[in-house]
């Protein structure tokens, strides 16, 4: 277990972000997408002085996060500076999770690593939902929110498992449908992690004002994510953010009704490993079968959870008697 913990100038305040983060994460969590982390509490222990403190009790994922992933690709050695990259495998294993992270937040329900059969080109709106289900935004989708747990069974072992975290931001109510909302909340988010409806303060573009925060924004968030591994470096939304908004106005390619829809989306993170593999290796195999260059090797925890303690590590110190 982890322990994540959340300060506030005043007691009302963490309580408040508690409980939001707690409820969003809890009915994702419920859903059993293996690509959200399981949280399993929270509490509030008031301090006689501020800051504040709320814990948040979640699985442990032991093998940091995609940010840290990113920084050990960059300070590899082994790497020359122009292919500073990942097995283009575990791109398509972790494109496909966060994918499926995406689907449980709009529709509630999972989806099997084998569907869809084929591209339904059903609207992101039109897609079925789980009884009752109000579709969840996340604004603060980023390297640094996305886990690496142990292997799913079954399912490709020879990679660490994809987990979504870090839900104090989510939302259920439309709330940033238009100017003034956006504009009263501020900072929505993380700065460079933005999309072009997302931005604070506003973007130069006067028609992504009143363009509501939802599912198409959370799609440019794992876009982001998955350029920056494949560039191998942590790429902000602002960069190039003069042509971007050059092209945006010029080119209907770019209008975020054209950003890929999650059915599409679903279907081309299937097909895609599965033809990877028909043209180079079968990667489905256990560690240690799949060719060391189509995975990632991890350093094992120095104490890992249930193990010994390491024979090099002092211990408390005794007393003098």
């Amino acid at each position: 277990m982890v322990v994540k913990v959340v300060g506030h100038p005043n007691l009302d305040g963490v309580k408040h972000e508690i409980r939001n983060e707690f409820r969003f994460h809890w009915k994702l969590s419920q859903r059993q997408c293996p690509h959200i982390l399981d949280v399993c509490g929270r509490s509030v222990r008031p301090r006689e002085l501020d800051p504040q403190l709320g814990y948040l009790y979640m699985s442990w994922a032991p093998y940091g996060s995609l940010y840290d992933l990113l920084r050990k690709l960059q300070d590899d050695p082994k790497q020359v500076d122009h292919r500073k990259q990942l097995p283009e495998p575990y791109l398509w294993h972790i494109f496909r999770a966060l994918v499926e992270g995406l689907y449980v937040c709009q529709t509630g329900l999972t989806v099997a690593k084998d569907q869809p059969a084929r591209d339904t080109k059903i609207k992101n709106l039109d897609l079925p939902k789980a009884p009752g289900w109000r579709p969840i935004v996340n604004p603060d989708i980023k390297l640094p929110n996305v886990v690496l747990a142990q292997p799913l069974q079954g399912y490709y072992p020879a990679y660490k498992a994809i987990k979504m975290i870090d839900f104090g931001l989510a939302f259920d109510d439309n709330r940033y449908s238009n100017e003034a909302a956006k504009t009263a909340r501020g900072n929505i988010g993380t700065p460079g992690k933005h999309n072009l409806e997302q931005y604070s303060p506003l973007p130069m573009l006067p028609t992504y004002y009143n363009e509501r925060i939802d599912i198409r924004s959370n799609i440019f968030n794992v876009g982001l994510i998955m350029i920056s591994l494949m560039e191998g470096r942590n790429r902000t939304s602002q960069q190039g953010t003069s042509t971007t908004v050059a092209r945006v106005k010029h080119d209907d390619t770019y209008d975020r009704a054209n950003r890929p829809r999650l059915s599409e989306l679903l279907y081309k993170t299937k097909i895609g490993i599965k033809r990877w593999e028909k043209a180079y290796d079968d990667v489905s195999g256990a560690p240690g079968e799949v060719p060391e260059r189509w995975t990632w090797t991890f350093d094992d925890e120095e104490f890992m959870i249930g193990d010994a303690a390491p024979t090099h590590w002092p211990g408390p110190a005794r007393k003098r008697r």
